[in-house]
């Protein structure tokens, strides 16, 4: 029997524990090497176990009352076993090495921008999954990127009992773009627990323009406008936004064309907004358009202006006819136009007020007009309305369109001018067409049968000599056929009607000579 050097006793005295001395031996490979065995007792003298690890004297042994034995030899060893026994039992299968078990959770830190810190807050980074304590004396991280990542918080000497965990804070500063490890080294006296630590460097470019503009715009009128790349993404990862908005100081002014929505705008990409701008108060204003994402940095945002006016568009407004002269059944076309000054503004929505009149005994509409009082917004860069007319025989050598007035609506009080608003049709002139005979000598027109049947005929008597044509107009004004026109001498003549070839209705048969004209109307059925 080996001789002991030191010795311990179970606290409910199932066993005794004995150390004993340093002593030489023969190896497997003949060689002498020195041992120290730790011997187990019952309480009744029987050797139920040897521990044979140490290689110098034991110099202390201790038991707990879980049965776990510790063992120090003068070889500045330590070790713990755990022993389940019975009282009977003495089989050297009852020894086991009892020591710490970690468990270290491999850390992500998620992607960072290039030379921006991020700290991370493990809650199970380190776990002990022993069976006794352990103590950490140092975390470290080492490998190829160890200098991007950094131990933030850590306890030195920190004692982990079985089942504890201890929580590590780290940072991460990608120097770099792209994947980047390192290696977390967990240090205790006995061995080093590793796992991996890594993170992605991340380049987060943004780039927004610093205002939108929409310049000057007239009250009540409207502009649409697309912006491109109002945003564009000049890094290196997609970027995740919230629709955009438009924040303090909020002006109903600024509206979006179509509704926004979340958007995704990925590496080198960019993004455009539609925007209108609906000026209601002179003066310029502002709002400020939000564009939130997912990433440090956010919210961008940009300036929307605009401003608006009254003065600065269209100094008059003028009414012309594309005729400057005509005979009953033309037809004269006469637009209202804004007359604008040189670099102007210019509107296409603005609305407007506009009150005019027009002879009726000489001109008759050949478009519906409902009023003659509009209120209404402009359609084009400077026609207002258009009118078409069918010239009457009427009473007077001239026709007017006059405008009455005209104005900007409820937004502003102030009022182009109104210039050549009187449009003369000059169906009088001489040496030329008169509306009748200043020598009194009629020019007789009949038809027959009227209204037609099958077949009718114009008989028409002229006092004079000349050109003279006989022509069956519409309605509307229009053309259908020219029965005559040419050079007679005064008499009497007849022309047959072409019935056949007129769609039922109502027209005017008008002879025209030299110097009269009658008009006499025939309904075809």
């Amino acid at each position: 029997t080996d001789k002991m050097f030191s010795t311990a006793y179970h606290p409910n005295g199932l066993f005794a524990i004995a150390g004993g001395i340093t002593n030489t031996r023969i190896n497997q490979n003949n060689q002498n090497e020195n041992y120290a065995i730790a011997q187990l007792f019952s309480m009744s003298g029987g050797k139920i176990g040897v521990l044979d690890t140490h290689t110098q004297t034991i110099t202390s042994v201790a038991v707990a009352n879980d049965g776990t034995i510790a063992t120090g030899s003068n070889d500045s060893t330590l070790f713990l076993w755990k022993i389940q026994i019975a009282q009977s039992d003495v089989s050297d299968d009852l020894w086991e090495i009892v020591a710490p078990e970690l468990t270290v959770e491999n850390v992500f830190m998620d992607s960072v921008e290039v030379n921006n810190s991020r700290d991370s807050l493990v809650q199970l980074a380190v776990k002990n999954t022993g069976t006794v304590s352990t103590i950490i004396r140092s975390v470290t991280i080492t490998g190829t990127d160890a200098q991007d990542f950094v131990v933030t918080v850590f306890t030195n000497n920190a004692v982990l009992q079985p089942g504890e965990t201890m929580p590590l804070e780290f940072g991460f500063t990608p120097s770099a773009t792209g994947l980047r490890t390192g290696t977390i080294e967990v240090n205790t006296d006995d061995y080093t627990k590793t796992a991996d630590i890594s993170g992605e460097g991340i380049l987060l470019g943004l780039e927004a323009i610093p205002i939108i503009d929409f310049g000057k715009r007239f009250l009540g009128d409207t502009k649409d406008t697309v912006v491109k790349a109002v945003l564009k993404n000049t890094g290196t990862i997609s970027l995740r936004f919230a629709a955009a908005r438009f924040i303090v100081p909020f002006n109903s002014q600024f509206t979006f064309i179509a509704p926004p929505a979340d958007f995704t705008l990925k590496a080198q990409d960019s993004v455009e907004v539609q925007l209108r701008f609906s000026p209601i108060r002179l003066g310029r204003v502002m709002t400020i358009l939000e564009y939130g994402f997912n990433r440090s940095g956010s919210p961008k945002t940009i300036r929307v202006m605009g401003e608006g006016i009254c003065a600065g568009g269209a100094d008059s407004v003028i009414a012309k006819a594309d005729k400057k002269s005509a005979i009953p059944g033309d037809t004269i076309s006469v637009a209202v136009k804004l007359n604008y000054p040189v670099g102007a503004i210019r509107s296409t929505t603005r609305p407007y007020r506009m009150e005019f009149d027009y002879d009726t005994t000489v001109l008759k509409p050949l478009t519906p007009i409902s009023s003659q009082q509009f209120d209404s917004r402009l359609t084009s860069a400077d026609t207002v309305q258009f009118f078409k007319f069918l010239v009457l025989l009427g009473m007077d050598d001239t026709a007017k369109v006059h405008i009455k007035a005209f104005d900007w609506g409820v937004y502003c009080a102030q009022s182009p001018s109104i210039v050549d608003a009187e449009v003369p049709i000059e169906i009088c002139r001489a040496g030329g067409d008169r509306l009748f005979n200043p020598n009194a000598q009629g020019l007789a027109v009949s038809v027959s049968p009227n209204p037609p049947k099958e077949k009718s005929t114009i008989t028409f008597n002229t006092p004079e000599n000349g050109i003279t044509s006989v022509k069956i107009i519409s309605m509307l004004g229009e053309k259908m056929a020219t029965l005559y026109n040419n050079y007679i001498q005064a008499g009497t003549y007849s022309l047959e009607i072409p019935i056949a070839s007129l769609p039922m209705g109502t027209y005017y048969i008008i002879v025209h000579t030299p110097t009269q004209q009658k008009t006499i109307i025939v309904p075809i059925q």
